[in-house]
């Protein structure tokens, strides 16, 4: 749960980063140091974060949006302040935009179906705190002065009972956000799930295993992340998913550093196709650098391997 540990200590760092006065409310005009020219600390305060946003820290984004929104120092702007925050989301403050959504009387309201949209990426990225207390108070204290939205409350009380206690709802949940489209903090959050759940035997264990595996297909740079996924892909297939040993297959064949990558590429291909999937044309293209000998090879290791699959 390192991890864990690691990425609640950088959220609630970020929200820790507005000041607020000593009882804990938010200050009206929340300063850095104030100076004999700036006694509200205004002056201070945007320079400090403007500084951060432009060193791309979320933290900038979130106090820039926070400032527009409550025209503390400066004049409201809901549209600046929404644009301030959901850049802080894109950063991996995916709470951020919350504070759009804390009153309800606000004209920039989402609708219902993407306010509940918003309140749940929320409440899954803060599964990483590990405690739903301590989720609920790092949310409440961004907010600050509003108050945190009880459907917000609810959302987060139900998805910790999701991920602890349903591993087909926490397969739903981290399906919908490693999705590419998704921030790279969710996308981060939906990987952790995904790899309790593929080690843990449960009825989503291998299709967990083959989701995580399809990450391989993504290159990142990263030759130890393309192994480990290669490997979660290697767990699917050898558990009978047969989508998972069509794309073991196309793996080895496509990127091959060998021949027996290639062979073996063609061996988890004839698996899938005995398992009834169409591979015809998969075949052929890796029959283009293979030789007879090289196919004897591959229908004597695919006789070795999972036969009977399930989708």
């Amino acid at each position: 749960m390192l991890f864990a540990a690691v990425s609640a200590a950088v959220f609630l760092a970020a929200v820790a980063a507005y000041p607020t006065k000593a009882g804990g409310a938010a200050d009206k005009n929340p300063s850095g140091p104030a100076t004999d020219a700036d006694r509200s600390g205004c002056v201070a305060e945007q320079h400090q974060a403007d500084a951060l946003a432009a060193a791309n820290d979320p933290a900038g984004f979130l106090r820039l949006g926070r400032l527009h929104y409550f025209g503390f120092c400066v004049p409201a702007d809901p549209e600046k302040a929404r644009q301030y925050l959901e850049r802080a989301e894109t950063l991996g403050l995916v709470c951020a935009p919350v504070l759009l959504e804390s009153g309800r009387e606000s004209p920039f309201v989402t609708g219902e179906l993407e306010r509940q949209a918003l309140f749940r990426r929320c409440a899954f990225r803060l599964t990483m705190t590990g405690d739903p207390k301590v989720a609920t108070s790092s949310v409440a204290e961004m907010l600050l002065p509003a108050q945190t939205p009880p459907e917000l409350t609810r959302e987060i009380g139900q998805v910790f009972e999701t991920v602890e206690n349903s591993p087909q709802g926490t397969l739903s949940l981290a399906r919908r956000y490693i999705s590419p489209e998704n921030p790279p903090g969710m996308r981060q959050v939906a990987r952790h799930w995904l790899r309790e759940l593929a080690v843990k035997p449960s009825s989503v264990q291998t299709e967990s295993q083959y989701i995580l595996g399809r990450l391989v297909f993504e290159p990142d740079g990263s030759p130890f992340r393309e192994e480990g996924n290669r490997t979660f892909l290697l767990m699917a297939a050898s558990g009978g998913h047969v989508p998972a040993q069509l794309d073991l297959g196309r793996y080895y064949t496509a990127r091959a550093r060998d021949k027996a990558d290639r062979v073996r590429g063609y061996a988890w291909l004839l698996v899938a196709g005995r398992n009834g999937l169409d591979v015809g044309e998969h075949l052929k293209a890796a029959e283009r650098h293979l030789d007879a000998a090289d196919i004897v090879d591959a229908e004597a290791i695919s006789k070795t391997l999972p036969i009977v699959g399930r989708p």
